[in-house]
């Protein structure tokens, strides 16, 4: 089972960055910023820097960066199984979940928040949302309150007072 879910997630991802490629072939005007995960090899990603014409589509493949840096400078979050869509929703930014595999249901590779992103199997199908995102036809009601349920669920309380919390907590312990 490992070998055949790495099979999956090698074509999952081919499939991602072919649906990518697409999307940028008739962007225009756009700053494409590819942050890949710290534990892909960046020559995956290399071409990206030299296959588009700056005058028409910025793209840059950037590695090492603090992901929240990322998010400050980020109109929409286009991304494949990743948690990184959370972090997304508390900074406010709408999401596109890149599923192209017909289905995700035998693998661990599971698309746990898609309900609170659009999804894009394709390149066509990511610039429709990319181009509804920014006409300010993103995240439904539906997907708005999946996002805020998920962020209570996964972080309890988002108020910045998460240390005193834990700080409160480790003395109660080591005083009783």
């Amino acid at each position: 089972k490992g070998m055949k879910a790495a099979e999956f997630d090698a074509e999952d991802k081919r499939r991602t960055l072919e649906s990518v490629r697409s999307f940028l072939a008739q962007a225009e005007n756009i700053n494409f910023i590819l942050k890949p995960h710290p534990s892909e090899p960046p020559e995956d990603y290399a071409a990206f820097d030299t296959d588009y014409d700056d005058n028409r589509v910025r793209v840059r493949v950037i590695q090492g960066e603090y992901m929240w840096d990322v998010l400050n400078g980020t109109d929409v979050l286009m991304q494949r199984l990743s948690t990184t869509a959370i972090e997304a929703w508390m900074f406010g930014i709408d999401t596109i979940e890149l599923l192209p595999m017909e289905s995700y249901d035998d693998f661990f590779l599971n698309p746990l928040y898609s309900s609170g992103s659009l999804i894009a199997s394709d390149g066509e199908t990511l610039r429709q949302h990319v181009n509804a995102i920014l006409a300010g036809n993103g995240a439904t009601t539906e997907m708005k309150s999946f996002r805020e349920e998920s962020i209570e669920y996964l972080c309890h309380k988002v108020d910045g007072a998460s240390h005193n919390r834990i700080a409160e907590a480790i003395h109660k312990f080591v005083t009783t």
